[in-house]
């Protein structure tokens, strides 16, 4: 992130996408707004996800008390506001705003962050506390703030003992968790296209692309084929809101947030606005340039 600001400051970059570091990309629209600077700033919806993912194969993360009572702890507002300077918008559904089959089952059944309620969840399931685990990142725009804010959340009340692990290597944190080597993990999902079902079959069904190990008959089995029957995809809200209210009461992976689209471009670069969408694709063909530009 901080290469890119430096790139875009020289001129050697004349598009950025959301890979800016968070409060940098704020400060960008800010002197924007205030006619301090001569870099232009599009922002839109996006359908760029983050999650929390557990390894429910682990002893630990594969008590659902557990991650229950780790979904009650999470502060999305916090994170959105804190760590990512208002650059992207809690997530309290599988399927982000904007999607097709969005709802908002982890707040329905979570609300906020409430040490209390995480404390009789793991008291009701005779889990001794501190409950010990450890959290693996490996990218983040907001580099290790992410993580160490997730852990001090987690940690409210006493009820958990985190330890925050790097692997900066990405093809070995892709290996780490194929192997089922971290108890948790932080990845983000940018879907192929704009469906509900690209948010639900391929991080639910069957353990998941990132093999969090955790599966559910009437998803796989019964739900996800139902819901790939309607053609009309408005139809099928009420078989993705089953489906994510039974994610939701099992927490094999808890969605964080999704990125706002915040492209920041020299003054000369045209067609930007023209590109920020949920569909996921960017439209090259819709960038220009006119004169050289600062």
């Amino acid at each position: 992130p901080a290469d890119l600001k430096t790139a875009i400051d020289n001129g050697e970059v004349d598009l950025a996408d959301n890979s800016l570091e968070p409060n940098t990309a704020a400060q960008i629209l800010s002197d924007q707004q205030g006619g301090k600077t001569d870099l232009r700033v599009v922002e839109g919806d996006s359908n760029d996800t983050r999650y929390l993912v557990f390894n429910t194969k682990d002893a630990t993360a594969g008590n659902v008390a557990v991650r229950q009572a780790a979904a009650q702890l999470v502060d999305r507002k916090a994170l959105a506001r804190d760590v990512f300077a208002r650059t992207v918008q809690p997530l309290y559904s599988m399927v982000p705003a904007g999607v097709t089959g969005h709802n908002t089952a982890f707040f329905d059944r979570y609300g906020d962050q409430d040490p209390a309620k995480a404390k009789a969840i793991l008291a009701a399931a005779k889990v001794a506390t501190p409950v010990k685990l450890s959290l693996t990142w490996s990218r983040s725009r907001a580099e290790a703030v992410e993580a160490e804010t997730l852990k001090k959340q987690l940690e409210a009340g006493g009820l958990f003992q985190v330890t925050v692990q790097q692997e900066p290597d990405w093809d070995a944190f892709k290996k780490g968790w194929n192997e089922s080597k971290y108890q948790m993990y932080l990845i983000g999902w940018f879907a192929d296209y704009p469906d509900p079902d690209n948010y639900v079959a391929p991080l639910i069904v069957d353990g998941g692309a990132y093999h969090h190990g955790w599966d559910d008959n009437r998803i796989s089995q019964k739900l996800v084929p139902d819901t790939l029957k309607q053609t009309d995809r408005a139809t099928a809200s009420s078989l993705y809101g089953q489906i994510q209210g039974i994610v939701a009461e099992n927490a094999p992976l808890i969605p964080l947030f999704q990125n706002k689209a915040f492209y920041t471009s020299r003054s000369n670069i045209t067609g930007v606005e023209s590109t920020v969408d949920t569909t996921g694709f960017f439209r090259f063909w819709e960038i220009g340039r006119v004169g050289k530009g600062k």
